[in-house]
């Protein structure tokens, strides 16, 4: 074959594969359960890169912001979008800065106010130690909100003036720090006074709250894997970790909860998805009412049939029946036991859709509800919602 004419084609094949995506991608990488890829950021002020500079930094995220990933990884960095369908990558990002997060669900506790010890969730490295429940990597802790009302009025003038300068008066603070900057400040008189302050402040283990607002940047415990065990499930999660100082740290592993804390799994959605589900229940609320009053009565159908059967049975015996204002000809007919059983049948289809438009408006108000709790690309919905409308599969 001429070499020219190879030339050509494959320059125009480069064309075409550079028009058509291989080199200008379109759509985000997809998992084998066809759910796009997506990285979790690791660190605070984690740079992304110009697509076209990789020396030119456009943005610095904080910890737990998601990006999905697109073709074409390079040099040890992702391509990685906002979105799942664009022109092109928003930049790269460092593979070392990010964890894979190939789901949507993400764990979180209930809120738990004067926790117990026995109350707080431990991580673990391996499967192997979370059944065996030892060697633990990390323990959740309890946060102290101080109340010093029934003290403060026992402190000399000079000690409370003191005390009211101090940082860790109106902050939350972990028990062990608050504890030992009580020590520092009391030195011996500590003991006087720390069960007194202990017995009416809050104590709450919230690290990873349902309480908090759900978006996309804001992420309690992302489900990084997920092992099944004598039918109960675990998780494996990326999870937050502060220092004495309040820095924040990264860390991956195998989610233990005690019985009598309860979680949560939440999925991620679109908003588009939302309200896609929202504008389907409105309308079946709308179809159902109009279902429900139009035969208000149920014996209305039932005379209208009462009146075309008169007329047949004038036909049929020469009688002027359907003009007689004696009743008891349609009394009779609706005591007999297919007309009962047609008023029954109409009375309990009327129950029936009644209840169908109670469960419609109970979802409409779960779905506004998570509409609330949206950002302006997505959200987080409860898991078993996501049973109901198809929300796994983007």
């Amino acid at each position: 074959m001429n070499s020219k004419l190879i030339i050509c084609i494959l320059c125009f094949c480069l064309y075409i594969g550079y028009t058509r995506g291989c080199f200008n991608p379109e759509e985000a990488l997809k998992n084998k359960h066809d759910i796009p890829r997506k990285v979790i950021t690791k660190f605070p002020k984690t740079k992304i890169y110009d697509i076209k500079n990789r020396n030119r930094i456009i943005e610095e995220v904080d910890l737990f912001k998601f990006f999905y990933i697109y073709p074409q990884e390079k040099d040890g960095y992702y391509p990685i979008g906002k979105e799942t369908s664009q022109n092109k990558p928003d930049g790269w990002i460092s593979k070392s800065k990010v964890v894979e997060w190939d789901n949507r669900e993400a764990i979180c506790l209930e809120y738990v106010e004067n926790a117990e010890e026995n109350q707080l969730v431990s991580f673990y490295s391996n499967t192997r130690d979370l059944l065996a429940d030892k060697n633990s990597i990390f323990k959740e802790e309890l946060f102290i909100t101080p109340n010093f009302s029934n003290i403060i009025m026992e402190l000399s003038t000079d000690t409370r003036r003191k005390f009211n300068q101090l940082d860790f008066i109106n902050n939350e603070l972990s028990e062990k720090l608050f504890k030992n900057q009580l020590k520092d400040f009391f030195g011996n008189d500590f003991n006087k006074y720390w069960a007194r302050i202990i017995d009416i402040s809050t104590r709450t283990a919230k690290s990873y709250s349902c309480q908090i607002l759900y978006t996309r940047d804001s992420i309690p415990m992302p489900a990084l894997d997920k092992y099944v065990y004598n039918d109960k499930t675990y998780y494996k999660v990326a999870f937050l970790k502060k220092d004495e100082n309040s820095n924040k740290g990264f860390y991956e592993g195998w989610l233990k909860i005690p019985e009598n804390r309860a979680y949560s799994v939440k999925v991620y959605t679109k908003r588009l998805e939302i309200e896609k589900e929202l504008n389907k229940l409105n309308q079946l609320y709308i179809t159902l009412g109009e279902e429900v009053t139009k035969n208000d009565d149920p014996s209305k159908s039932l005379r209208h049939n009462i009146h075309y059967i008169k007329r047949l049975l004038g036909i049929l015996t020469g009688e002027d029946i359907e003009s007689q204002k004696d009743m008891s000809l349609y009394e009779i007919l609706l005591g007999l036991p297919k007309a009962s059983k047609a008023e029954e049948l109409i009375i309990r289809d009327k129950e029936e859709k009644c209840k169908k438009i109670e469960n419609a408006i109970k979802k409409l108000k779960e779905l506004n509800n998570n509409l609330l709790e949206t950002g302006s690309s997505g959200g987080w919905i409860d898991y078993e919602h996501t049973l109901n409308f198809n929300t796994l599969n983007d």
